[in-house]
This record gives C-alpha cells, sequence and structure tokens, in this order.
C-alpha cells in the first residue's frame, strides 16, 4: 500500500477511523486482486494449496491454487459440508492439503451469515487448522441489513482474515484488507505488490475509506441499496413472480419465465443468472427507484 505523507499516513488514519483489534490494514483497487494477494501469502505453492469454497473464490485458481467447491444452502457453506469436503480430500499426498476456508458476506446470493453459523465455521477452521478467509466485497450491505448480528468486531475475533469493500457500495474503487492473523501479516504488503494491487497513487484508495468511515457513510450508503432492493422484490412478488431467495441485502434474484425476458431486455439491462428449468431463468435485477413502478394484475 502507498501510504504517502499528508501529514501522517493515510493507513495510520485509517486505524484510527476504524478502531478495531486487527493487526494489519492493507488496501486494494479490487475484489479481484484483494482475494488473490491474501491466497498466495497465506497459501504455500506445494501440497497446502486447496481452497474450500463455495461459489466464490474462482480468482484464487489464476495464480495456481486448486478449488474445492461444497455444496451450499442459500449460497451458505456449513461446517458439516466443510467437514465433508476435508474427509473426501484427505489421501495425502496425492492430493493437495486443504488450507483455507473462502466465504463471502453477503454471500453470491445476497444471503447472510448469522454470528453463530460464522462462529461454527470459524471453530472448525480452529480444530482442523484451516485459516478463514472472509470475502467483504459485499460487507457494507451484510451489516446494515436488517437481519445481521454481526459487527466489524466480531469478524476480527472470527476470522484471519476479511475485508471492506467499497466498490460496491459508491466508492470509485478500493478494498480495506483487515488482517487480525499477526502470523500472516508480516510482508502482506509484497504480495499486494505481486498481484498487481499496489498503485502509484495508492493514497486515493485509503482516502475515500477515511471519508467514507469518519461518519456513517459507509453503512448509509449500503442500507439505501438494502432498501432499494426490498423495494424491488416485494413489487416482483406482489406481480406473482418467485425469488430465488430471500433477498435479505442488495441483491435480488428473480425467476422469471422465458417469454418475458426478450420484453423486459427492450427497456432495462439485468443478468441472466442460471436457468432453472425449460421455462424459466434466474435473474439478477439493479434498478433504480423510478423504474420500479407498482405492478400490474397478470
Amino acid at each position: 500500500m502507498n501510504t504517502a505523507t499528508w501529514p501522517g499516513t493515510v493507513s495510520e488514519r485509517n486505524r484510527a477511523t476504524l478502531p478495531l483489534p486487527f493487526i494489519s490494514l492493507q488496501v486494494a483497487p479490487s475484489p479481484t486482486s484483494s482475494p488473490s494477494a491474501a491466497a498466495c501469502a497465506h497459501t504455500r505453492p506445494s501440497s497446502r494449496r486447496v481452497l474450500v469454497t463455495s461459489r466464490c473464490g474462482r480468482r484464487a485458481e489464476a495464480i495456481g491454487h486448486k478449488i474445492i467447491t461444497v455444496p451450499s444452502l442459500d449460497g451458505k457453506v456449513t461446517p458439516e459440508s466443510i467437514s465433508n469436503a476435508l474427509a473426501n480430500n484427505a489421501h495425502y499426498p496425492h492430493m493437495a492439503k486443504p488450507r483455507l476456508v473462502y466465504v463471502s458476506n453477503a454471500t453470491e446470493m445476497g444471503t447472510l451469515y448469522t454470528k453463530a453459523e460464522l462462529s461454527a465455521i470459524s471453530d472448525l477452521c480452529k480444530q482442523r487448522g484451516l485459516l478463514l478467509y472472509l470475502d467483504g466485497a459485499r460487507l457494507g450491505a451484510a451489516l446494515s441489513a436488517p437481519k445481521n448480528d454481526l459487527t466489524l468486531p466480531d469478524l476480527v475475533q472470527l476470522t484471519d482474515i476479511f475485508w471492506i469493500g467499497g466498490t460496491k457500495v459508491g466508492m470509485l474503487l478500493g478494498e480495506a484488507i483487515i488482517i487480525s492473523n499477526p502470523l500472516l501479516a508480516e510482508d502482506f504488503s509484497f504480495h499486494v505488490k505481486q498481484r498487481g494491487g499496489l498503485l502509484a497513487k495508492g493514497r486515493t484508495l485509503g482516502v475515500q475509506f477515511l471519508e467514507m468511515f469518519s461518519t456513517n457513510l459507509f453503512f448509509d450508503l449500503a442500507q439505501h441499496t438494502n432498501e432499494m432492493a426490498q423495494l424491488l422484490s416485494s413489487r416482483i412478488q406482489d406481480a406473482g413472480y418467485k425469488l430465488a431467495a430471500e433477498t435479505e441485502t442488495n441483491q435480488v434474484f428473480a425467476i422469471l419465465p422465458n417469454s418475458l425476458l426478450s420484453t423486459l431486455q427492450e427497456q432495462f439491462q439485468f443478468y441472466i443468472w442460471e436457468k432453472m428449468d425449460d421455462e424459466h431463468t434466474m435473474v439478477r435485477l439493479v434498478l433504480l427507484k423510478k423504474d420500479i413502478s407498482k405492478p400490474e394484475p397478470r
């Protein structure tokens, strides 16, 4: 991280703004460089290179780490699914040894981990000698959700490393990587540089976080996205369509008839997410409030 003096370093000011008992704070430009730097720093390039993950963490494959995908429930992994993955990948040295569990909050489906769920995963990781890495690209939405019971200090205690995503709450760019495990903090900045995450003007990343957390702006923006998603999902259900998962944060996944997709694409942009059956498709929707009208009777 570039910590140019202006006076005092950006990292020191951000540490004061985030009064958490973490060991190290680094900033990276994107949700892509953050996990690759962390995975490179915290797993060996030999047998201990497997990530146990759900539908995330694919970026780690780019640096040579084998990925073990595990079944998820509404986008969330469980201690049982992790234990099964460990049991099925224990033929050493003919299999790479699992080292790191990668979860995201909010998940790829927009769902939330409760404190009890994350604590159970954390306990298992400690028992089995695994590192716990939490992808926080959408952490603002997760911590601002009505059903959330986790806090930033909780994440410091329960994970070895997590990051606070700024990009998805309206920042130009930037992710703040929080390392709570002292064994992992050493020389981490070298890995950030090696993975292309060190900017010549890295101060621009830290300044944005300083502004976000000097007030409640970070959480206010995240809460607004959650409220708009709730409005959108309620209108979809009022119109008689189903959701793929409960809207807990700012992601909305609707299951729509294929016959409707081409009509919607004439006026709106959205992601075609997954084919559900021959007649229905899951789509991810992100719309402005002015585009969300009251549903007409079907």
